[in-house]
């Protein structure tokens, strides 16, 4: 399933999504005899307003995930929790929703009948999926270093309906882990492009590519078959960019950093608006957190540690503290692991809910962070990490932020193969920064909060 058949997918869902939520919307609204009053707002508009909910809480809660959706059982969950959330928080919206609150049974009736209609389309979707089950297979033409990896990442992220049939290159001994069939040298294309054995070619040579494969990678194009860069693909599929295997051509991975003015604007408003709500919210915390703390032990209520920023700038940052006092005292900067005995009872809560950042809105308001950005790293850990990529240093050219891409995407970093693997997402990010990947971080963060799935 490439980026354009996901995309697909994915408009697919949320269109059956929302044509159940508003019909389930206007059934119950219709049966109320709640239509046609002067006194209540147009009947667009609560559908406008309900709509706009499910798709804010479908992308939050990643319930339009194809590859979650193909199956009916993981679907229809995902589905129907993304739609009790929708509907409750509807519900309370003043002036924009329909007038259900007056009484419980109508209230009932709207969130079970949108349940029952989201889960069953949930079902058909899958069952249709299945019906429509079209296998795309891949052969990768080359045997650079990614090639092993792109087969690997298509094997384990696209799921069944994708298959490798193998690679072809002159080389035969270029490959030798076993993980992907050599079928022979670069002339074989002409035979699998013919057969109509496979459908999409990936590139993934290193260095130049000989002028025989140019020749057949023309003649796979002018037969409708897709031809795709090994990193272009990767990327797609996994949300990152492939750095382990860049070696000499390192440059070729770096973002483009120029954003017009009006995104830069857009941002730091954004942020100065998110900081002064935060840190309200912020103040609202501090005294459930001061006493839980102290029940729990003797120690601070901040924790403040050097960060670096943009262009490498160090500056404090603020955090509610989780774990013990002195924490480092034995063994300087070090990762922290899951189950780490440093962190307090509180501390743990705090992190899974993601409330010990939320003092850094301070450092939002002082423009030492964005709101979206790669999180700061302390400056002994990017010189250690500095070491095993050169260009680590390059997430320092945007401020850091309260979340990001990699927070959203990948678990937490315990170890420097962890921190990597989130550089990629970084990378990615700074890749594709926009307004829209700004907004989506932030509902998928919102997500992560509700779903106490932080570390």
């Amino acid at each position: 399933m490439n980026a354009s058949h996901l995309g697909e997918r994915r408009l697919l869902l949320l269109v059956g999504d929302l044509a159940g939520s508003i019909i389930a919307l206007l059934a119950v609204t219709w049966f109320a005899e709640v239509w046609g009053s002067p006194d209540n707002t147009p009947v667009f508009v609560w559908c406008l307003t309900l709509a706009a909910i499910d798709i804010t809480i479908l992308r939050a809660t990643d319930a339009l995930d194809p590859r979650q959706a193909a199956n009916p059982f993981s679907g229809g969950f995902d589905g129907g929790r993304a739609w009790v959330i929708a509907s409750l928080i509807y519900l309370g919206v003043p002036y924009l929703s329909a007038p259900l609150l007056a009484s419980r049974y109508i209230v009932l009736q709207f969130v079970l009948a949108g349940l029952a209609i989201r889960i069953l389309w949930r079902i058909l979707h899958a069952a249709l999926v299945r019906q429509a089950r079209l296998v795309t297979r891949y052969v990768i033409a080359g045997s650079g270093p990614g090639a092993t990896e792109i087969a690997m990442v298509i094997a384990r992220d696209l799921g069944p309906d994708h298959e490798v049939i193998g690679y072809v290159d002159d080389d035969a001994r270029s490959i030798d882990d076993g993980s992907v069939s050599r079928l022979g040298d670069y002339a074989v294309l002409s035979d699998l492009i013919a057969s109509g054995t496979v459908n999409t070619l990936v590139l993934a040579t290193a260095g130049a590519m000989p002028a025989r494969l140019q020749r057949q990678v023309i003649q796979a194009y002018e037969r409708g078959m897709r031809v795709v860069p090994m990193p272009a693909l990767y990327e797609s599929v996994t949300g990152r960019v492939l750095v382990d295997h860049a070696r000499e051509f390192w440059a070729t991975t770096l973002p483009h950093l120029d954003q017009d003015w009006a995104y830069r604007l857009a941002s730091r408003g954004a942020d100065i608006v998110a900081a002064v709500i935060g840190l309200i919210g912020t103040l609202c915390l501090v005294p459930p957190v001061f006493v839980a703390m102290r029940l729990a032990g003797p120690g601070p209520l901040f924790y403040r540690q050097v960060r670096l920023g943009r262009n490498g700038v160090p500056f404090v940052i603020w955090k509610f503290r989780s774990m013990v006092p002195d924490a480092e005292a034995s063994g300087g900067a070090q990762w922290s692991r899951p189950g780490d005995a440093r962190v307090t009872g509180v501390g743990r809560w705090l992190r899974r809910t993601r409330l010990d950042e939320f003092p850094q809105f301070w450092n939002i308001l002082r423009g030492d962070m964005a709101l979206v950005g790669p999180r700061p790293e302390r400056p002994e850990l990017v010189d250690r990490l500095e070491e095993a990529v050169p260009f680590y240093r390059v997430r320092l050219a945007v401020r850091p932020g309260l979340t990001g891409w990699a927070q959203v995407k990948a678990s937490y970093a315990s170890s420097e193969a962890d921190t990597l693997v989130k550089f990629q997402y970084d990378l990615y990010y700074l890749r594709h920064r926009s307004v829209y990947l700004d907004l989506l971080i932030v509902l998928k963060t919102v997500g992560v909060v509700l779903g106490f799935r932080g570390t």
